[in-house]
């Protein structure tokens, strides 16, 4: 059965930054359609943290409250290490009194009444599906996009419901294509991409274990693990009992994702981990690839790449879901101008000028972040070169070594507010 609508923007992706889109819509009065393939929002952490312009725009949509109690479980964590094992790098710090406190965290107080923030992906898309609902939107899980064209006046796309089959047919005056790293629609619009592509092979494996009485009061961000049995990197989510492991894997050594099922895992992250004896309970083992590629347009008539689609980057700087919500509000702004009769399709055109340079930068810092295996190095010098302009009180340019032991990086996140060209970047050499 096959039926037919109208919407003025089609949004292809259900994840933070097509639900952030809708917002961004919405506050303008503009109704979208979003549909996503999945279920559901993301069961799995992803990002752990967004950036002080990504809060300023939520404190704009009216929501940065309800995306502070949705991260109300997590605790603040600082300290990027390596070593033998958790245990080993871990148990030897002292534990400090009072609460921690991120490096940097102060830097734009004078300048924003919002800051960064630490919260997960899987806790912020609830958030924003619930709101994108209660503001008119129409969310539709496990639908996908099975067809696109598109004309002079509109974007005709063929929608199929994963469970019933049923398909419908959208015409659409816009499309916003959100759909992740592997975009099926950069895929059937022949887009190239540039950059360094795949950097590593990584299984990230979403793990719970009791780890309290080792990291109380000791809290970190990130562990690296070199040994010759497992090589790999702990990233830490409540510093508690949610934990997740980027266990890395050497194809040109005959090693494959198929190699790793959970009981193998499970003996690996007690080798990591320096706890042999310790119960684990695997949650989810998602192969992935930390990569580089970026979209060399990102505007294909009425059809728009963001997020992921537009620039895949590794996660080490922080910059993944804050560069791809940053990219649709450039865009929506632009797009209710136009559909408003306020601009001309000229506008539009800026998206590709503005958004394209930002999504190379960050993912080149986001890069240079990682060694040959695409995991956070430990062992390169980071400096940050941080650079006001003159919109924030008259400027200033500073260079600071980074003590890896007390960034995260969500500090990272904090210092490269990429889109607003008020900041400068955070360089890493």
């Amino acid at each position: 059965m096959t039926s037919e609508t109208h919407v003025p923007v089609l949004i292809v992706g259900g994840g933070i930054v097509g639900f952030s889109a809708s917002l961004f819509l919405s506050h303008h009065n503009i109704h979208s359609i979003v549909i996503e393939r999945r279920a559901g929002s993301s069961i799995h952490p992803r990002a752990r943290s967004v950036n002080a312009r990504t809060m300023e725009l939520f404190r704009h949509l009216g929501i940065e409250d309800r995306v502070h109690e949705a991260a109300a479980s997590m605790s603040a964590s600082a300290g990027i290490y390596s070593g033998q094992s958790l245990r080993e790098v871990i148990e030897p710090k002292p534990r400090s009194e009072g609460p921690r406190k991120v490096p940097l965290a102060d830097l734009f107080k004078q300048v924003s009444p919002s800051s960064g923030t630490f919260v997960t992906q899987d806790m912020i898309e609830p958030v924003l599906v619930d709101v994108a609902r209660e503001r008119g939107a129409d969310v539709r899980f496990n639908t996908e996009c099975m067809h696109i064209e598109q004309d002079s006046q509109a974007v005709t796309a063929t929608l199929k419901d994963r469970q019933s089959g049923a398909t419908l047919t959208v015409r659409a005056d816009y499309l916003i294509a959100a759909d992740g790293a592997g975009s099926p629609i950069r895929t059937r619009l022949n887009v190239p991409t540039t950059g360094r592509g795949s950097m590593g092979h990584l299984l990230n494996i979403l793990f719970h274990a009791d780890l309290k009485s080792l990291v109380d009061k000791r809290e970190f961000s990130l562990c690296r693990i070199d040994r010759p049995e497992v090589t790999g990197l702990f990233t830490s989510i409540n510093n508690s009992d949610r934990w997740v492991f980027h266990l890395s894997f050497d194809p040109s050594k005959g090693e494959k994702a198929s190699d790793f099922p959970p009981e193998r895992c499970k003996e690996l992250l007690r080798i990591a981990l320096g706890l042999p004896d310790i119960e684990i309970n695997i949650k989810s083992i998602l192969p992935w690839e930390p990569s580089v590629r970026i979209a060399e347009r990102l505007q294909h008539g009425r059809i728009f790449l963001a997020g992921d689609a537009a620039h895949q980057m590794p996660p080490w700087a922080g910059q993944g879901a804050t560069s791809g919500i940053a990219d649709v509000h450039n865009l929506t702004w632009k797009l209710v101008a136009v559909m408003n009769g306020q601009a001309s399709g000229a506008l539009l055109e800026t998206y590709d000028m503005e958004r394209v340079p930002v999504g190379r930068a960050a993912a080149e810092v986001s890069a240079n972040a990682a060694d040959e295996k695409g995991i956070i190095s430990t062992k390169k010098n980071f400096t940050v070169a941080l650079s006001l302009s003159d919109d924030f009180r008259g400027g200033y340019f500073s260079t600071r070594r980074i003590d890896l032991e007390a960034m995260d990086s969500a500090e990272f996140a904090l210092l490269n507010r990429w889109e607003t060209g008020k900041t400068g970047t955070a360089r890493m050499g």
